[in-house]
């Protein structure tokens, strides 16, 4: 299937390697104009991961989508939080 030259692809990014390596082929094949990468998060990253990731990816051309998803990770495993406790 051939697509055209408007066609966007999201790519969701973790800040792993994978992911990371996956998005810097992407914007070499097809453009960063092209590419929705989207970093999320989910408040367990170590302390300034995301900042870091986005700066990398940035460095390369791409322009990342950073979403804060902490505070509804951390209502969710807030049960589990207060057991630990």
């Amino acid at each position: 299937m051939v697509m055209g030259d408007t066609v966007k692809v999201l790519c969701l990014l973790s800040g792993g390697v994978d992911s990371s390596v996956c998005a810097a082929l992407l914007k070499e094949a097809i453009g960063a104009d092209r590419i929705i990468a989207i970093h999320i998060d989910n408040g367990f990253m170590r302390l300034n991961e995301s900042e870091q990731v986005v700066q990398a990816l940035e460095a390369i051309g791409l322009h990342i989508h950073l979403v804060d998803g902490s505070e509804a990770n951390m209502q969710c495993c807030h049960p589990c939080h207060s057991i630990r406790r």
